[in-house]
């Protein structure tokens, strides 16, 4: 059974309500139930407040949305992330993104400057060959001598097949966040191909690897950004 109001509570949820409390939230901070906020606010003709909006001090509503850090979202998208790893990154909902796109505070890549791969059922080897081949490294290990450890090439040399020089326990240079991983979620050959997402390693661990990313491609947008500052000293 509900408690009876008094004068103090009234006035509690009067003043709660004019600040833009939704009655979910009122009832948590009044340590009563919804039903009775909802109740007592129908009795005094106070109408209940949309929980995705909030009053501004002018007694105007706004989207919750607001609050969001929208040049920081923007930023990091222009950096090559999808609208999922936004998501992720920022733990917020598609719908908040849709918000901030139909406010012009979000804008999305058209489909020319899209990171998406573009590939269809008949022609996805086809077109994971092509990308492949875009994330090749094509930088020279010299122009960074202090970025590799060379000290493994003088150990065991550059990996090499059966029929090209025999040495299968050479070194490789691996890309850390995955070609796979970068085709799968539609990444830039740019981001994929940067020398900061180089690393020497014997072949053999190489393939136990296989197709899968020892960095996250957040953590490599972080080394291409320390990478690039370095450069520019």
């Amino acid at each position: 059974m509900n408690k009876t109001w008094n004068d103090a509570e009234i006035k509690k949820l009067i003043e709660l309500h004019e600040k833009g409390f939704h009655f979910t939230k009122m009832a948590s901070m009044l340590n009563r139930t919804e039903q009775s906020i909802y109740g007592k606010m129908k009795r005094l003709g106070l109408r209940s407040i949309d929980p995705n909006k909030q009053k501004t001090i002018s007694g105007e509503h706004i989207s919750k949305y607001e609050k969001y850090d929208w040049e920081l979202i923007q930023e990091k998208y222009n950096s090559g992330l999808t609208t999922d790893q936004i998501c992720d990154l920022f733990k917020i909902c598609r719908a908040s993104l849709s918000w901030g796109k139909n406010n012009n505070r979000f804008i999305t890549r058209t489909r020319l400057e899209s990171n998406k791969i573009n590939y269809s059922k008949k022609s996805i080897k086809q077109n994971i060959d092509r990308y492949r081949q875009l994330c090749l490294f094509k930088f020279s290990l010299n122009d960074y001598p202090d970025k590799f450890d060379f000290s493994l090439i003088e150990k065991y040399g550059w990996y090499k097949a059966k029929n090209r020089g025999n040495n299968l326990e050479g070194v490789s240079r691996d890309h850390m966040f995955s070609v796979y991983d970068g085709y799968k979620q539609g990444i830039l050959p740019y981001y994929i191909s940067h020398p900061a997402n180089c690393q020497l390693l014997p072949h053999k661990l190489n393939n136990v690897k296989k197709r899968n990313s020892s960095i996250t491609f957040e953590e490599l947008l972080k080394r291409i950004e320390e990478w690039n500052k370095k450069m520019v000293r």
